[in-house]
């Protein structure tokens, strides 16, 4: 008898976790969609992170990318032509360098250190949301008004996209130092994250990201991912884009302190 009730807490405990781990993905594919369809996008690398709490980063990363890659697809159509080339240009080209330095990291840093690179992704995004909220500083438009600012943000957008699908923070900070309109900002967003995620499609699959399993995970989240993104169109002008951040925030910190204590712990530096 005692044996059978230790077989029942097991199963309601295997149960449990595995509710928290396909809410996990649920949300986590809402989010992305909600994001990359209708607020530029900046909040779907949370997506990734909310995956990493119950998957290890790799195939977080991967599953989210296969999904990521298809929700480019249909942004592309629905925002055609409705993209500043001329200020995404730069982007595009210096963030192949961005992905191949993320793919040599990912090749040989332990999974602790990519938690721990994650957290500091959440960092990044702070700031650039601080800067928007400051009006953006000065400095800041200077940088990107130059080339070189360009070329720094597309490194850094195509590192962190390809370690964590985070490419959001430094990408946000170049489109808002341009001064770009909300839909131009939204439309070049859509096509400079078509692009990276195209790019990092050969470098995981030399990494052996792909296996049918998380495959299988992304073709079974299609429906959520298309929900997300019809729910991001229809809110595109409806909701508040401020409400919308402090959502966002609020997870962000939640996920931050979880990403940190595990990375942290992982490299026995938090008992």
């Amino acid at each position: 008898m005692m044996y059978n009730m230790y077989q029942e807490e097991e199963r309601d405990s295997s149960m449990i976790e595995d509710l928290l781990w396909y809410g996990c993905l649920v949300v986590a594919v809402l989010v992305a969609g909600v994001a990359k369809g209708g607020f530029g996008g900046g909040g779907a690398f949370l997506s990734t992170l909310i995956l990493a709490l119950v998957m290890v980063p790799s195939q977080a990363v991967a599953v989210m990318l296969l999904i990521f890659v298809m929700m480019d697809q249909v942004n592309m159509v629905v925002y055609w032509g409705k993209w500043n080339f001329r200020a995404t240009w730069t982007l595009m080209w210096s963030c192949v360098i961005g992905v191949a330095l993320g793919w040599w990291v990912f090749d040989f840093v332990d999974e602790a250190v990519i938690k721990i690179l994650m957290a500091l992704t959440i960092v990044m995004f702070f700031m650039s949301f601080l800067l928007e909220s400051l009006g953006g500083s000065s400095w800041v438009k200077r940088l990107v008004m130059k080339k070189s600012g360009g070329v720094i943000c597309g490194v850094v957008g195509g590192f962190t996209s390809c370690i964590a699908n985070a490419g959001g923070p430094p990408i946000t900070m170049y489109f808002l130092g341009r001064g770009l309109s909300k839909t131009a900002f939204q439309g070049s967003t859509v096509l400079f994250f078509w692009w990276v995620n195209l790019v990092k499609l050969p470098a995981f699959v030399s990494l052996g990201l792909f296996p049918w399993e998380n495959i299988k995970l992304s073709l079974m989240m299609i429906p959520i991912a298309l929900l997300g993104l019809i729910l991001g169109y229809s809110w595109h002008k409806k909701i508040s884009e401020l409400w919308y951040k402090r959502l966002i925030y609020v997870l962000l910190v939640g996920v931050f302190i979880k990403l940190s204590y595990d990375g942290l712990s992982g490299l026995g530096l938090w008992v």
